[in-house]
């Protein structure tokens, strides 16, 4: 049937958001009334306490927090419609492996010397327990897939030579080392022969597979106590110190895997491209807390075309969001009541000087109210930029370079950096780095040769340029891709940011607020257009990491990788990023990140960031004008929430209770109790009322678009401070208090857009010979007579 519609959705999110709290409580008790105290009863064996009167108890709570900050996405889906699908029976083989339920037998490195036993050696982790139990499964299932890869799959669809020239490759997609994948779908990963499976030790595995095991493997002989095998993930092993120590080891070993997997890499291809992709482990030790990170990147080369799929349409956007909200509560309650309470003590001292056995019976009445409030509020903004062809894809394959390089950082726990010796070894000269080194390279031939295969991309036919494609892509420095009209106007360096210039732009000062104003338009601005694709790259990210460390008198907290405020930051590099929040980066005010904070000994660190992306002029088409369709979503929340409660109880009961001092080691007790409550009553009414007004603008255009590219000029600017903003106002301050600093870097081709065909004419991107694209200026509309005043 063609009704069916098939989509296959892959999204990468990342989350870059910020949570503040404060908590202030007031809890008051008193008792008002006589005590006995009788000793040696009983012969001497007893110690009698009696005691009885008034208890009250008032309490108060107040909690505000707020949240700020925001997400980008990746969104990449392959979409068959009014294309031939059918359902086929699908015999599917499940493999279940489990923990063993006992533990191996010890092994001894036999006998010592003179006859004594032999030590207890630590042998390998693979005989700390026995062999993990495995069952395979075969299931059915039905499922429906299009016919021409219904027939791929059989066999059935043998590939004709080709007697026509290859189709010119967009230009986004250079042979070797692209820096940018434009609007591609990765179809699939295989290895360097083509395979897209391949047995290893006894395992059918995909490439994602074999290479997440290869990083495991790498990261097991770096770290032994940081991640483990699947195999080896057992509970009871005696290797684990205990149980948090089992469970962080098992989410070391969980991230690597689901970072490394086929969806995740299929839509970071382009991060581990450019600044890469990163996967943190956290080290526990006894007196020290390690973070860990280990970086992947990629590089493809030898890009080879594949041939083309006529029923598989790319949908590709970037949606963004943005959330500021808060939330209040408060809470107040008391209570009164009258006890008693009667205690028997042994009179015989424990070997540690204390009560060997105290036997204990209270009773008692209590009433009391409790009032809670709470509110909340807040809003989102989103923004999605979709774009989609109609007239199917070509493919092209790359070979696939991974890479890992491994580094971190570990300091002291924090009751050792805040008792020991207040706080001095929180400080600075106490963070031991691990300096950043190899973890993974491939080779090929050898049993390291995991990270090399082959990657294959789905491209719309519609982004087929309409001259010869390039064949090297730009370098590091920014020269341009070769073949590729050179912009106009464009400076290859930006004059230096100043430090009020920084300072301005990272707190959206009232200078920064003239600036804004009397700045040119981008030239994109008064266009539609659709981004594709904003490329970041090592001079970005190196601009924005040099801009941190200044701003921050080189404080670790900013500039040592794996740190929280350095990666928050470096988010704003990510092409992600760069994709879903180039609406808001390129306005006059730049795009703000929240308030990136760091726990720092005696003084917190504070620090404000900036980005401001501006087109630079010179506008260059890559394709003719093509039917491509455009979605334009601009959605806003805006909600609010109150609750207000109130409780009041009224208890009688008593408690019997006996703790007795054990003899063993320096001190065990025990305490044994039985709660008996007959009567207890607990009324409560409360009120709760939540409003939220959603709002979404969808714009769609369906007509003719061409494919744009231009450079982008990218502001960093980045204000820190320990004291508070005032701080600022006084320069000679040490860097380390108070500081601000910038930077510019100019990326040439930076910028990848759809453009409609008659703006991309009055942008200077195309040019034909019918002179000006007509306006219709001339005469305006109006309305019929009988129309005016019939609204309202």
């Amino acid at each position: 049937t063609k009704a069916a519609e098939l989509r296959d959705i892959t999204q990468s999110t990342s989350r870059n958001e910020r949570q503040v709290g404060k908590v202030r409580a007031v809890d008051v008790g008193a008792v008002l009334g006589p005590a006995f105290q009788l000793f040696e009863l009983g012969g001497g064996a007893l110690n009698l306490r009696a005691q009885a009167g008034l208890t009250a108890r008032y309490a108060a709570a107040r909690n505000r927090g707020t949240v700020s900050g925001g997400t980008a996405a990746l969104k990449i889906a392959g979409q068959a419609k009014t294309t031939d699908t059918g359902l086929y029976l699908v015999h599917k083989r499940i493999t279940v492996t489990a923990p063993p339920n006992k533990r191996a037998a010890p092994l001894r490195s036999g006998p010592g010397e003179g006859g004594r036993p032999g030590r207890l050696r630590k042998h390998s982790p693979r005989n700390w327990s026995e062999e993990p139990a495995t069952r395979v499964f075969d299931t059915y299932a039905i499922e429906r897939i299009t016919r021409t890869e219904a027939r791929r799959l059989a066999g059935l669809d043998k590939t004709p030579e080709r007697t026509t020239p290859d189709p010119p490759a967009p230009r986004y997609l250079t042979e070797n080392d692209p820096t940018t994948l434009g609007m591609s779908r990765v179809e699939e990963f295989t290895f360097t022969d083509g395979s897209v499976s391949k047995v290893v030790d006894g395992r059918t595995v995909t490439f994602p597979e074999h290479f997440a095991d290869a990083v495991l493997k790498e990261v097991g002989r770096a770290y032994p106590d940081l991640v483990a095998p699947l195999r080896e993930l057992n509970p009871d092993n005696p290797r684990w110190r205990g149980a948090d120590h089992f469970k962080t080891v098992l989410n070391n070993t969980l991230e690597i895997y689901n970072q490394l997997a086929h969806h995740s890499l299929a839509t970071n291809v382009e991060t581990m491209l450019t600044t890469g992709l990163r996967i943190d482990l956290v080290e526990s030790a006894t007196l020290s807390r390690g973070h860990r990170y280990v970086w992947i990147d990629a590089k493809l080369t030898g890009r080879r075309y594949e041939g083309d799929q006529q029923d598989l349409r790319v949908r590709f956007s970037a949606p963004g969001t943005e959330v500021v909200g808060g939330q209040r509560s408060g809470s107040r309650g008391g209570q009164a009541g009258v006890e008693g309470m009667f205690s028997l003590s042994d009179a015989t001292p424990s070997e540690v000087g204390g009560v060997l056995q105290t036997g204990t019976l209270s009773a008692g009445v209590r009433a009391g109210g409790r009032t809670e409030s709470e509110s909340g509020y807040g809003m989102s903004a989103a923004n999605e930029q979709m774009s989609y062809n109609t007239g199917g894809s070509h493919l092209y394959s790359y070979d696939l370079r991974l890479e890992a390089t491994r580094g971190g950082y570990s300091r002291p726990r924090r009751w050792m950096r805040g008792l020991v010796l207040l706080n001095v070894l929180g400080t600075q000269p106490f963070v031991f780095g691990e300096p950043e080194s190899p973890l993974f390279t491939p080779r090929p031939g050898t049993e390291e040769s995991a990270g090399l295969g082959r990657v294959l991309l789905s491209v719309p036919v519609e982004h087929t340029p309409a001259v010869t494609s390039a064949t090297t892509a730009r370098t590091e420095s920014g020269p341009r891709t070769q073949n590729v009209p050179a912009t106009q106007n464009v400076p290859e360096t930006a004059p230096e940011m100043t430090r009020q210039e920084a300072l301005d732009l990272a707190l959206g000062t009232g200078r920064a607020l003239e600036d804004a104003a009397g700045r040119e338009a981008s030239v994109l601005a008064s266009h539609p257009h659709q981004t594709v694709s904003v490329t970041s790259g090592p001079e970005v990210t190196r601009a924005l990491e040099t801009t941190l460390t200044k701003a921050t008198g080189h404080s670790w907290t900013a500039g040592r990788k794996g740190a929280p405020v350095h990666d928050a930051a470096i988010q704003l590099t990510d092409s992600k990023t760069l994709r879903a929040n180039h609406d808001q980066a390129a306005t006059p005010m730049g795009w703000r990140a929240p308030e990136l904070w760091a726990a720092a000994p005696y003084l917190n660190r504070s620090t404000w960031l900036a980005h401001r992306t501006t087109v630079l002029p010179g506008l260059t088409a890559l394709t003719r004008a093509e039917t491509i369709n455009s979605d334009s979503v601009v959605g806003g929340t805006l909600q609010a929430s109150g609750r207000s409660a109130r409780t009041s109880t009224l208890f009688f009961g008593g408690q019997l209770g006996f703790r007795r001092t054990h003899d063993a080691g320096t001190g065990v007790t025990g305490t044994y109790g039985l709660l008996v409550s007959p009567y207890r009553r607990d009324l409560s009414a409360s009120v709760t009322v939540q409003r939220s007004a959603v709002t979404e603008v969808t714009r769609r255009d369906g007509g003719r678009h061409a494919l744009v590219s231009a450079s982008v000029l990218h502001e960093f600017a980045a204000a820190s401070d320990r004291l508070g903003t005032w701080a600022h106002r006084f320069p000679h301050l040490p860097t380390s208090l108070a500081s601000a600093a910038g930077s510019r870097v100019v990326v040439p081709d930076g910028l990848l857009t759809h453009v409609p065909e008659k703006h991309a004419h009055r942008l200077g991107a195309l040019k034909d010979a019918f002179g000006d694209v007509p306006l219709y200026k001339q005469r305006s509309w109006s309305p019929f007579p009988w129309l005016r005043g019939a609204f309202g």
